[in-house]
Protein backbone atom coordinates (compact mmCIF):
# COMPACT_ATOMS: atom_id res chain seq x y z
CA UNK A 1 0.00 0.00 0.00
CA UNK A 2 1.46 3.23 -0.82
CA UNK A 3 0.91 6.69 0.73
CA UNK A 4 -1.65 7.59 -2.27
CA UNK A 5 -4.18 4.60 -0.86
CA UNK A 6 -3.40 2.48 -3.68
CA UNK A 7 -3.22 -1.62 -3.13
CA UNK A 8 -0.48 -2.85 -5.46
CA UNK A 9 0.21 -6.59 -5.13
CA UNK A 10 3.57 -8.06 -6.51
CA UNK A 11 3.72 -12.23 -7.46
CA UNK A 12 7.05 -12.78 -8.64
CA UNK A 13 7.01 -16.50 -10.32
CA UNK A 14 10.73 -16.72 -9.79
CA UNK A 15 11.86 -15.81 -6.61
CA UNK A 16 15.12 -14.50 -8.53
CA UNK A 17 12.68 -11.25 -9.49
CA UNK A 18 11.55 -10.79 -5.71
CA UNK A 19 14.20 -8.56 -5.18
CA UNK A 20 12.61 -5.90 -7.71
CA UNK A 21 9.44 -5.42 -5.95
CA UNK A 22 10.25 -2.65 -4.11
CA UNK A 23 11.18 -1.11 -7.20
CA UNK A 24 7.96 -1.93 -8.68
CA UNK A 25 5.90 -0.55 -6.32
CA UNK A 26 7.99 2.92 -6.45
CA UNK A 27 7.47 3.15 -10.31
CA UNK A 28 4.14 1.31 -10.47
CA UNK A 29 2.90 4.42 -7.65
CA UNK A 30 4.70 6.78 -9.81
CA UNK A 31 2.81 6.01 -12.94
CA UNK A 32 -0.46 5.39 -11.10
CA UNK A 33 -0.01 9.27 -9.69
CA UNK A 34 1.15 10.78 -12.59
CA UNK A 35 -1.67 9.03 -14.63
CA UNK A 36 -3.95 10.20 -11.76
CA UNK A 37 -5.62 6.99 -11.20
CA UNK A 38 -8.36 6.74 -8.32
CA UNK A 39 -6.71 7.02 -5.13
CA UNK A 40 -7.86 4.04 -3.78
CA UNK A 41 -7.08 1.62 -7.16
CA UNK A 42 -5.90 -1.75 -6.69
CA UNK A 43 -4.01 -3.69 -8.89
CA UNK A 44 -1.95 -6.76 -9.05
CA UNK A 45 1.03 -7.38 -11.31
CA UNK A 46 2.39 -10.93 -11.75
CA UNK A 47 6.02 -11.37 -13.05
CA UNK A 48 6.41 -14.97 -15.00
CA UNK A 49 7.60 -16.71 -17.81
CA UNK A 50 6.80 -17.10 -21.65
CA UNK A 51 4.64 -20.22 -21.06
CA UNK A 52 2.39 -19.02 -18.59
CA UNK A 53 2.06 -15.82 -20.53
CA UNK A 54 1.41 -17.93 -23.72
CA UNK A 55 -1.04 -19.98 -21.85
CA UNK A 56 -3.10 -17.30 -20.87
CA UNK A 57 -2.63 -14.98 -24.41
CA UNK A 58 -3.99 -18.39 -25.75
CA UNK A 59 -6.63 -18.83 -23.22
CA UNK A 60 -8.11 -15.19 -23.36
CA UNK A 61 -7.41 -14.07 -26.72
CA UNK A 62 -7.22 -16.74 -28.78
CA UNK A 63 -3.20 -15.74 -29.77
CA UNK A 64 -1.32 -18.83 -29.49
CA UNK A 65 2.27 -17.33 -28.54
CA UNK A 66 3.94 -15.12 -25.92
CA UNK A 67 3.90 -11.76 -25.45
CA UNK A 68 5.54 -9.09 -23.18
CA UNK A 69 2.70 -8.13 -20.99
CA UNK A 70 -0.62 -8.29 -20.77
CA UNK A 71 -3.47 -6.93 -19.09
CA UNK A 72 -6.83 -7.88 -17.81
CA UNK A 73 -9.17 -4.73 -16.79
CA UNK A 74 -11.89 -5.42 -14.19
CA UNK A 75 -13.31 -2.32 -15.28
CA UNK A 76 -14.83 -3.74 -18.95
CA UNK A 77 -17.48 -6.89 -19.25
CA UNK A 78 -19.43 -8.55 -17.14
CA UNK A 79 -19.06 -7.36 -13.48
CA UNK A 80 -17.81 -3.82 -14.61
CA UNK A 81 -17.74 -1.56 -11.91
CA UNK A 82 -18.92 -3.60 -9.21
CA UNK A 83 -15.17 -2.61 -7.48
CA UNK A 84 -14.16 0.78 -9.07
CA UNK A 85 -11.26 0.36 -7.03
CA UNK A 86 -10.23 -2.62 -8.58
CA UNK A 87 -8.38 -1.73 -12.16
CA UNK A 88 -6.98 -5.27 -12.62
CA UNK A 89 -4.46 -7.40 -13.08
CA UNK A 90 -0.95 -6.95 -15.50
CA UNK A 91 0.97 -10.23 -16.78
CA UNK A 92 4.62 -9.30 -17.80
CA UNK A 93 6.85 -12.13 -19.41
CA UNK A 94 10.21 -11.96 -17.60
CA UNK A 95 11.81 -13.66 -20.65
CA UNK A 96 10.49 -10.71 -23.42
CA UNK A 97 11.48 -8.36 -20.48
CA UNK A 98 15.12 -9.84 -20.80
CA UNK A 99 14.90 -10.32 -24.81
CA UNK A 100 13.61 -6.71 -25.26
CA UNK A 101 15.80 -5.05 -22.81
CA UNK A 102 19.25 -6.85 -24.37
CA UNK A 103 17.66 -5.39 -28.10
CA UNK A 104 17.25 -1.69 -26.74
CA UNK A 105 20.14 -1.90 -24.86
CA UNK A 106 18.63 -0.46 -21.42
CA UNK A 107 18.63 -2.53 -18.05
CA UNK A 108 16.04 -4.50 -17.25
CA UNK A 109 14.26 -2.63 -14.94
CA UNK A 110 13.75 0.17 -17.18
CA UNK A 111 12.19 -2.53 -19.67
CA UNK A 112 9.91 -3.95 -17.08
CA UNK A 113 8.98 -0.20 -16.02
CA UNK A 114 7.72 0.28 -19.66
CA UNK A 115 5.95 -2.63 -19.63
CA UNK A 116 4.35 -2.25 -16.11
CA UNK A 117 3.59 1.50 -17.74
CA UNK A 118 1.88 -0.21 -20.75
CA UNK A 119 -0.32 -2.75 -18.96
CA UNK A 120 -1.18 0.54 -16.14
CA UNK A 121 -2.69 2.72 -19.41
CA UNK A 122 -5.06 -0.83 -20.46
CA UNK A 123 -5.97 -1.20 -17.16
CA UNK A 124 -6.82 3.16 -17.19
CA UNK A 125 -8.86 2.48 -20.30
CA UNK A 126 -6.32 3.38 -22.87
CA UNK A 127 -6.12 1.27 -26.65
CA UNK A 128 -4.24 1.11 -29.37
CA UNK A 129 -6.31 -0.44 -31.63
CA UNK A 130 -6.65 2.48 -33.88
CA UNK A 131 -4.73 5.16 -35.18
CA UNK A 132 -6.15 8.26 -32.98
CA UNK A 133 -6.14 5.51 -30.11
CA UNK A 134 -2.59 4.57 -30.17
CA UNK A 135 -1.70 8.62 -30.44
CA UNK A 136 -3.32 9.10 -27.64
CA UNK A 137 -1.97 5.84 -25.52
CA UNK A 138 1.89 6.94 -26.70
CA UNK A 139 1.07 10.56 -25.78
CA UNK A 140 -0.22 8.91 -22.08
CA UNK A 141 3.12 6.87 -22.33
CA UNK A 142 5.73 9.80 -22.88
CA UNK A 143 3.64 12.04 -20.47
CA UNK A 144 4.17 9.14 -17.26
CA UNK A 145 7.76 8.26 -19.06
CA UNK A 146 8.87 11.75 -18.91
CA UNK A 147 7.77 12.55 -15.17
CA UNK A 148 9.72 9.62 -13.77
CA UNK A 149 12.43 9.66 -16.10
CA UNK A 150 13.13 13.28 -17.71
CA UNK A 151 16.76 11.88 -18.52
CA UNK A 152 15.56 9.17 -20.76
CA UNK A 153 13.79 9.95 -23.69
CA UNK A 154 11.32 8.00 -25.43
CA UNK A 155 12.01 8.85 -29.63
CA UNK A 156 9.02 8.66 -31.90
CA UNK A 157 8.71 4.91 -32.86
CA UNK A 158 10.17 3.40 -29.78
CA UNK A 159 7.24 2.52 -28.30
CA UNK A 160 6.11 -0.55 -30.37
CA UNK A 161 2.53 -1.74 -30.29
Amino acid sequence: MSKSGYTIDVMCRDETHGARVPAILEATTHFLDTLQAPSEAEISLLLTDDQEVQSLNREYRGVDRPTDVLSFSLQEGEGAGVFPEALGDIVVSMDRTLLQAEEKKWPLELELEFLILHGLLHLLGFDHGEAEQAREMESMTQLAWRARHADRVLTAGFLEY
